[in-house]
């Protein structure tokens, strides 16, 4: 579903609608607060490692989502273009925090693309990690 709603996004070339999908300061904890890493820091280590997590996955996330909704003409244009095809996603366990990697298929023009998103599980949610790419 997620894969999804951000292709629709990307489509609408919509940035504002989709930056909140990243993952949010408040959401950080709860996302890796089951890892053993994360269990093993001291409370000022925790504040530290969720701060700075924040604010690069923010820093990164957003500069992907800007170039592709208008910076980056070529590929904003290719999926302003597109049309969905389907989603898959591979969840998997890194170090106790829950992640996956989701792929969302696209047609433009007769060729097929992808756009690659990482993300965590934040309670019973899903919200992006930094890294988003299209192919």
């Amino acid at each position: 579903e997620l894969g999804k709603t951000v292709f629709d996004l990307f489509q609408k070339q919509d940035a504002a609608k989709l930056k909140p999908y990243l993952l949010a300061k408040s959401e950080v904890e709860k996302a890796f607060g089951s890892s053993e890493q994360f269990r093993s820091l001291t409370k000022k280590k925790k504040k530290i490692f969720v701060s700075s997590t924040y604010e690069r996955n923010k820093e990164i996330g957003e500069s992907w989502i800007d170039f592709y909704t208008g910076k980056d003409k070529e590929t904003s244009a290719l999926l302003k273009a597109g049309k969905y095809e389907s989603t898959e996603a591979a969840e998997r366990k890194d170090n106790g925090t829950t992640v996956a990697r989701i792929v969302v298929r696209f047609n433009e023009n007769g060729k097929l693309h992808i756009i690659n998103l990482n993300a965590a599980k934040v309670k019973d949610y899903w919200k992006l990690l930094s890294w988003i790419e299209v192919k």
